[in-house]
């Protein structure tokens, strides 16, 4: 490689498309390089050389163009070198600004959708708001022309896919657990709301009642059982009567966020705060069960439990098991871990029946994270997509309940396809 083309290459920034080039070229002579450092603002080498096409340059390195009327038109309008770009008018650039401005953008004019990808790569994408969380944008032009219309539906996006099929896997390991520790008792599946019941026990529905397993929802909120508390399950009183007369072995079901650099990094499996509600519950049945009495201080909820199980009568005491589909040996709920959680749930350590309390989300690179967590949450994350005025962004859902219903949609392909092989 001469010197002088050596030179030119370092000084543009980008030294391996240059090369490349220079290696295919006819022949070659630095004027030309030398040109670009002068033509193209230092700013923009780098995306220049990006978009542009290695025997492009080499065609350029050979036959140097005569006027440097398109890079001046690249520099003016904000455009990289792409192949449409390049090979149009002027005119008919600046008419296709003016339709895509005039809210006449087509996802199918290839020229378009190159004008579209310059302004993205030169000036960012067009996400102004910062209150709420955004996705990664495309980072080539092939990602760049597979982003989808925005027709306010439901915007299905790679990781959205990814991470919904992760819920169906653990919520199958949920399941199979349930298969594999049932006894030859009733089973009471208990979803709590909105994890357990929108991402487990819902999806897999089907399943679970054809095993004849009673399946209902309680609604116990983390939010509301930090450490200390003493709250317990939202569920039916009426339940409770239909505990003590089937006595059923029972799986508790939730899940909790794990995708924050704090909790993946965390040794011990988490359940959800949420869990807590359920554990003082079965401590007040156990109590029930032997005739013990809440100290006079107890929680008004409590006491209430208890005088409600004095009408049902329960003779059988629960044994409290935990279970997540990448359990540990030492665990937490919510923030309460170790000898504290020993002495929290000493009232489940014998039983005649078995009470389950599940975390379905696991804790390795192909888990779900819990992604859908606070899915009002979820619905709201901006995604990028194609408008009448070209690149835009909307939420990645109308509402939380369209969101759920489409994550719950995916789940039940993937839990139908292996179930399904499981069971031949």
């Amino acid at each position: 490689m001469a010197k002088d083309n050596k030179y030119y290459a370092e000084a543009l920034g980008g030294k391996s498309k240059i090369y490349s080039a220079l290696e295919i070229a006819s022949s070659s002579s630095p004027d030309f390089l030398r040109r670009l450092n002068i033509i193209i603002p230092e700013e923009r080498r780098n995306v220049f050389f990006d978009a542009v096409d290695v025997n492009t340059l080499a065609e350029w390195i050979s036959t140097p163009p005569i006027s440097t009327e398109v890079f001046d038109m690249m520099n003016e309008l904000d455009l990289l070198p792409m192949p449409k770009i390049l090979t149009e008018k002027r005119v008919t650039i600046q008419s296709a600004l003016e339709e895509i401005s005039s809210e006449h953008f087509n996802i199918n004019n290839p020229l378009h959708k190159e004008l579209e990808y310059s302004k993205y790569v030169i000036r960012g994408p067009p996400i102004k708001k910062i209150d709420r969380v955004t996705i990664r944008g495309p980072s080539s032009f092939e990602e760049f022309k597979k982003l989808q219309v925005i027709d306010h539906s439901v915007m299905v996006y790679d990781q959205m896919l990814k991470k919904a099929r992760a819920n169906a896997l653990e919520a199958i390991a949920v399941y199979d657990y349930i298969v594999q520790n049932k006894k030859d008792n009733p089973v009471l599946v208990i979803g709590n709301a909105r994890y357990g019941t929108y991402f487990v026990t819902q999806p897999l529905n089907d399943y679970l009642k054809g095993n004849g397993f009673t399946v209902i929802e309680g609604y116990t909120s983390s939010f509301d059982l930090q450490t200390g508390s003493n709250k317990i399950a939202g569920v039916p009183n009426t339940l409770w009567d239909w505990i003590t007369k089937n006595n059923p072995d029972i799986f508790v079901i939730d899940g909790t966020q794990m995708n924050t650099d704090m909790l993946r990094s965390m040794m011990k499996t988490r359940f959800p705060s949420a869990i807590i509600g359920y554990t003082n519950s079965f401590s007040v049945y156990n109590m029930a069960v032997e005739g013990k009495k809440l100290g006079k201080n107890a929680p008004k909820d409590m006491k209430e439990l208890e005088e409600e199980l004095q009408v049902h009568n329960p003779s059988i005491k629960y044994k409290f098991n935990f279970w997540a589909p990448e359990m540990t040996e030492k665990f937490m709920i919510g923030s309460i871990a170790d000898k504290v959680l020993e002495e929290y749930l000493r009232e489940g350590h014998e039983g005649e029946r078995d009470v389950h309390f599940i975390s379905s989300v696991g804790r390795s690179d192909n888990s779900s994270d819990g992604y859908f967590d606070d899915p009002e949450n979820a619905a709201n994350r901006l995604i990028l997509g194609f408008g009448n005025k070209g690149l835009t962004y909307t939420a990645v859902a109308p509402d939380e309940k369209s969101l759920v219903k489409k994550v719950q949609e995916i789940m039940k392909k993937t839990i139908k396809k292996k179930l399904t092989k499981e069971q031949k």
